[in-house]
């Protein structure tokens, strides 16, 4: 049976070649897509799910190949994008951080009031190092971002002396977690911040599991937690209320579970990192602003997430089906993952209470960031959600881990109910998760794509405009795109047009409109049997191509710029 599982090992690696193959040699994309499924050749899109499945078939307790395998195949997800589009593949904030990058390169300066220090001078030091541009050198960064947290995955997951058999659900588990979309957004170069505070738990797991007390471990996790500070905002609160949690719980129960984790001194960087942020950041201060104003002062400014999603759909008739379908697209790994982390926690409680698995601080941290996640959604904060359900998430799958083992040890003919509950529910989180991953009509957010004819479309606009007018613009965030092109710390931005183009149809908006991918595309897509929720309709659109008040300057494929008088 060993030998037998040894061979299939070779299946995962088979499928990933042919997966890289395929990409390598098929047609790029030329023109922009809603939904990149559709772009992306059927083969290449199924054998990439056979490689995922088949890392649970064969999946033993030797760390080195399982590693390779699942970082191979995390790589393999972030890159078959970028090789298939024509010319980018980046979220918006991404060509922000590619254009600090380059500001560094150009000028030898961060930018002021830079939030993500490490991440632009590391790139940049690479960019020089390798002589590759900051663009190729964005998609690197993320690549070996995705190799070191499949290691990580597979290393902290071993360390947790599991049964076989969870061990082979626990990895599957954990990579699917990696593939939920508020984890890891693969077109965006600027999850190194989340990724890196992934980093940061896993490193601080293993040496609180580790259990030892000397200076070393305490040294080094000093220097991880100092250079978390400069790597995100949100890193130094998150790490600071896991090591809270650990600390307390552990004077509360009087029981020192992690003595390396005994020392208050390690709450001192993560400490400085928030209250600098808080002084330094306006979205971070804004954030804390917000909720104090919806909570003590019922006023937070703009509305929630929760509030806004709320008013779009109750101003159309909208059947409960189609809410219940985007509400499972959206949000229904969280509540798969999370849901199994309280029924665990619940039977752990009831059956196990006297048996201690080491874990329960961190059982109560992914409780807890589950709570400020839905806290965010509530209120009206500039930070999502999905940036603490990721935390949350991935604690979850270790607490799941050895707590599934631990209940199987002690009712063993619970194991195969137990097991099967637990792969249904992945299943079942692999099934809402594969159709979401990239951006697609099923999760409501487009594909994130830019053609050539966009990046020249925006270009034209930089070098005609009148600088003392104002753009507004659809499908282009003209903010970041403009951090792209220019190493100046002050660059104008854009807004979006009101709906319907009320800004430009009444106020005698005077400045330029930049209509780009994906304009005119997704309230069809997404909506087409609820017309009176769109913002912009093609009445609307023909209006502006039509209009006494607006004129077309330039255009170039599905890109047009106007004047508006």
């Amino acid at each position: 049976m060993q030998m037998y599982s040894d061979r299939l090992r070779v299946v995962p690696a088979l499928l990933l070649i042919y997966v890289w193959v395929r990409a390598l040699t098929a047609e790029p994309i030329s023109t922009y897509s809603l939904s990149l499924y559709q772009g992306l050749p059927a083969d290449l899109l199924v054998v990439l799910g056979l490689a995922g499945l088949s890392l649970l078939l064969i999946a033993r307790d030797h760390a080195w190949w399982m590693a390779l395998l699942v970082s191979q195949f995390l790589v393999a997800v972030t890159v078959v994008p970028s090789l298939q589009t024509q010319y980018l593949h980046f979220t918006t904030d991404s060509y922000m951080h590619i254009g600090r990058m380059k500001r560094i390169l150009e000028v030898g300066v961060a930018a002021d009031r830079n939030l993500y220090p490490l991440l632009h001078w590391f790139s940049a030091m690479l960019s020089e190092v390798t002589d590759l541009s900051p663009t190729i050198t964005a998609l690197l960064v993320v690549t070996m971002m995705s190799a070191i947290l499949g290691l990580l995955l597979v290393l902290c997951i071993r360390r947790l002396n599991l049964l076989e058999s969870v061990y082979r659900l626990m990895i599957f588990a954990a990579v699917l977690a990696t593939l939920t979309p508020d984890l890891f957004n693969f077109a965006s170069w600027g999850q190194f911040g989340r990724l890196f505070t992934v980093l940061v738990i896993f490193v601080v797991f293993l040496s609180l599991k580790s259990g030892a007390n000397n200076t070393e471990w305490l040294l080094t996790l000093l220097v991880i937690l100092t250079a978390a500070v400069f790597a995100h905002p949100l890193i130094s609160l998150i790490t600071l209320c896991i090591l809270c949690t650990i600390l307390a719980y552990q004077s509360i129960t009087d029981n020192i579970i992690y003595r390396v984790s005994n020392r208050p001194i390690l709450l001192l960087p993560p400490a400085i990192g928030v209250v600098y942020w808080l002084l330094n950041a306006p979205t971070f201060n804004n954030t804390f602003a917000s909720i104090i104003g919806s909570i003590f002062l019922s006023d937070g400014g703009d509305s929630s997430r929760l509030a806004r999603r709320t008013e779009q759909l109750s101003s159309a008739d909208i059947a409960t089906i189609d809410i219940v379908i985007e509400f499972v697209a959206q949000y229904g790994y969280v509540v798969s993952f999370l849901g199994s982390l309280l029924i665990i926690i619940s039977l752990r409680t009831i059956f196990l209470r006297n048996r201690e698995s080491g874990l329960q601080p961190l059982a109560i941290a992914a409780v807890a960031f589950w709570a400020l996640g839905a806290a965010m959604f509530v209120l009206p904060v500039p930070f999502g959600p999905g940036r603490f359900w990721a935390i949350a998430i991935i604690l979850g799958v270790f607490v799941v881990a050895r707590d599934l083992t631990a209940f199987i040890q002690w009712s063993p003919h619970s194991q195969k109910p137990a097991l099967i509950g637990t792969f249904a529910i992945l299943i079942l989180v692999a099934g809402i998760a594969a159709p979401t991953l990239y951006g697609s009509e099923l999760s409501r957010s487009p594909s994130e794509q830019m053609t050539k004819a966009e990046s020249s479309g925006v270009e034209w606009l930089f070098e005609h405009e009148d600088d003392s007018e104002p753009i507004q613009s659809i499908g282009t965030p003209v903010r970041n795109i403009r951090a792209y092109e220019e190493t100046s710390d002050s660059f104008r931005t854009g807004t979006r047009p009101k709906p319907h183009f009320q800004g430009i149809r009444e106020d005698s908006f005077e400045g330029y409109l930049l209509l780009a991918p994906p304009a005119g595309q997704t309230y069809p897509a997404y909506y087409s049997d609820y017309p009176e929720t769109w913002d912009y309709t093609p009445i609307d659109y023909n209006w502006i191509e039509n209009g006494t008040d607006t004129a077309r300057i330039y255009t170039s494929g599905d890109t047009s710029v106007y004047r508006t008088t």
